[in-house]
């Protein structure tokens, strides 16, 4: 059943003329919501920064274990912290999304933990998506990423998984693309803007990042902020759109369907095409190797 909860009315207000709020209205908001709900955030992070830490200490490369059993090792560890990741980056939608709750950590993992084979569905179908739209001559690939930005908030919102989720986000963002396009582009120069500045005032200036670990250091710590200022601005672009479009009725189209499924294969290609290409070009450079090589002994041979 579709969840037909609407934005908290005391954060959203939607413009008359039918138009989104600008750039920097919609910043501010974000960032009312997340000073509020910034604890809970950090909270929410805690458990695969702890995960991502004992991953980087365990030894995956030790000589003494063997190629068969570091692979298989990494294999292990792998699946753990991309679950943990997926599952994180679930609870902190839900913690945004049910904030007028006030939900504390234990219950954003709680409410998130169904969804998570979706979300990596979602995710696995845009990526493939997106690739195969940049094979197309690239514009293909900007467009499809816009029109399908929102697909993961619908997935946690309304209850629509896979293609069905996409197909809505580009339902809302039909006739605004030009407008969540800017608002998109707007926030990851923000976020850009700070991070480079954090890193290069503290790194270089500051601190030098020839210290062990103090680069990764700085990561983290933007790693623990910016990201979600960044989800709750699109989340915020998701629900004035779903606020200006709520009369919309959304049938799941099966004609545009096609379309998309084989673009999602020409980037499903781009995997075996990439290995293929690898090996194809280090048997190239191995060929030349020997090639020259040969030609040296050869010319040795003929000077003796």
């Amino acid at each position: 059943m579709i969840n037909q909860e609407m934005p908290d009315s005391n954060v959203l207000t939607v413009n008359q003329t039918g138009s989104l709020p600008s750039a920097t209205t919609i910043l501010g908001q974000a960032w009312t919501i997340y000073k509020e709900r910034l604890s809970t955030f950090l909270g929410v992070l805690i458990i695969p920064g702890l995960i991502m830490v004992l991953f980087s200490v365990i030894p995956t490369n030790n000589e003494f274990l063997g190629i068969g059993v570091s692979s298989i090792l990494i294999i292990l560890l792998f699946v753990p912290v991309v679950l943990s990741q997926t599952w994180a980056q679930l609870a902190l939608l839900y913690v945004i999304k049910d904030r007028q709750e006030k939900i504390g950590i234990i219950e954003a993992y709680r409410r998130s933990w169904s969804k998570i084979l979706s979300f990596l569905w979602i995710a696995l179908l845009l990526g493939f998506i997106i690739m195969g739209g940049f094979l197309l001559l690239i514009v293909p690939g900007i467009i499809f990423a816009i029109w399908f930005s929102l697909a993961n908030y619908i997935l946690i919102t309304e209850d629509l998984k896979g293609v069905d989720a996409l197909l809505k986000s580009k339902e809302y963002v039909t006739g605004y693309w030009g407008g969540v396009f800017w608002r998109l582009f707007f926030i990851s120069i923000i976020i850009g803007t700070i991070s480079f500045a954090t890193t290069f005032i503290l790194g270089y200036v500051l601190i030098p990042l020839s210290i062990p670990f103090v680069f990764y250091l700085f990561q983290l710590i933007l790693g623990l902020f910016l990201p979600q200022l960044m989800m709750i601005y699109i989340f915020l672009v998701y629900s004035h759109l779903r606020n200006l479009k709520k009369e919309i009725a959304f049938t799941p189209p099966t004609g545009k369907r096609g379309f998309f499924i084989f673009a999602g294969i020409l980037g499903l290609l781009t995997i075996p095409l990439a290995i293929f290409s690898k090996i194809f070009l280090n048997s190239l450079y191995s060929a030349r190797e020997k090639a020259y090589d040969a030609k040296q002994q050869i010319e040795l041979k003929s000077i003796q």
